[in-house]
């Protein structure tokens, strides 16, 4: 993955190189086989991660918030991919965080978008690791001395903290963390466009041995994201023309704010039932709640012969959902003969949204 050439850094853009993935130069999103991209499940060390990027106005999403250098594994499945995993149709991207050998260790690192600071450990019944970035974009884009440039900056956080007691529990703490900002001014101020993202999940991991045949992890999760858009334009009189009507002036004006919170409960069981199956099963509780304050407001001035007419378009909107959905699964891998395995599945997924 580290070596695989790509641009800034990102497990994204790495991935978009593989056999039956497309994705273009300026977003990191990327396809698989013709679906539309939120049709891949990602996760992170078992949770589910929901629009995974930074700068989320430049195509979508410029970059990942996952920093490569934590990523110790990554699994990607492009079709027929177990029960396990359900509610997509594309493929799956699991990743997950890498284990830090004992001792302890330090590093920072300047790429091409960001700059990090790295910090890694371990003993024998623990470990933990810690990484945060700062994109610097901003700064070349300011040391370029081009006027009416965008100015975007970012930040993220990734945090690890395992530990066992004894041989049969292990215990784990994540917590991700990522923010950024954008800024631009057209020439003279006829646009101004401003957004502010912020993303955060905290889960709890809790790994169990019964026996040497069955083990059940339960992952507790809790996350919520923001979303803040502004923006306003103003056009000249020589803009426009409506017939024999002369516009004197028109502005509009954006605010978007969006808040949601999800929380829930995963936990998946494995069980060798002889020495030619493995039976899974597991389902994933979730809730969630929103709030959204929408407001376009649209003025203008027109002459209409001798009188001068002012008009008002104004759209509100302050909806507040919230649901809860479901996933149930239960499955059976086979081994037949041989080499040759069947995996045979069943998933059931509701949504009260």
């Amino acid at each position: 993955i580290r070596t695989m050439p790509q641009l800034g850094e990102d497990i994204y853009r790495a991935i978009g190189r593989l056999p039956g993935i497309s994705g273009g130069d300026f977003s990191a999103r990327f396809n698989v086989r013709g679906g539309d991209h939120d049709q891949v499940l990602v996760t992170l060390d078992g949770l589910e991660l929901q629009e995974p990027f930074h700068l989320k106005d430049i195509a979508g999403g410029a970059l990942s918030i996952v920093d490569l250098e934590v990523v110790g594994g990554v699994d990607l499945m492009t079709g027929g991919f177990p029960a396990d995993y359900g509610d997509r149709q594309s493929a799956v991207l699991d990743m997950e965080s890498r284990t830090p050998g004992p001792g302890r260790r330090i590093s920072a690192g300047v790429g091409l978008t960001n700059i990090r600071v790295l910090a890694e450990g371990g003993t024998g019944d623990m470990d933990w690791l810690l990484s945060a970035r700062r994109g610097y974009i901003d700064f070349v884009l300011k040391l370029m001395q081009e006027e009416y440039t965008p100015s975007p900056d970012y930040y993220d956080l990734f945090g690890r903290l395992t530990f066992g007691s004894g041989s049969r529990h292990r215990f784990g703490l994540n917590v991700l963390w990522a923010s950024d900002r954008l800024h631009f001014t057209a020439e003279e101020g006829d646009y101004r466009f401003d957004s502010a993202y912020g993303i955060a999940y905290s889960w709890f991991t809790w790994d169990v041995m019964y026996g040497s045949r069955l083990h059940v992890r339960s992952l507790p999760y809790i996350g919520r994201s923001s979303q803040d858009r502004d923006g306003e334009t103003r056009f000249e009189p020589d803009d426009f023309r409506y017939g024999h009507s002369e516009p004197l002036g028109i502005n509009e004006m954006v605010d978007d704010e969006r808040h949601t919170t999800v929380y829930g409960l995963k936990t998946d069981w494995k069980m060798e039932a002889g020495s030619r199956h493995l039976a899974r099963f597991g389902f994933d509780l979730r809730g969630f709640r929103a709030t959204y304050d929408y407001m376009n407001r649209r003025r203008g001035r027109l002459r209409l012969g001798p009188p001068i007419h002012v008009g008002h378009d104004t759209i509100r909107a302050t909806p507040e959902p919230q649901g809860w959905q479901v996933g149930l699964y239960v499955s059976d891998k086979w081994q037949v003969a041989g080499p040759p395995m069947v995996d045979l599945g069943l998933r059931y997924d509701l949504q009260s949204h």
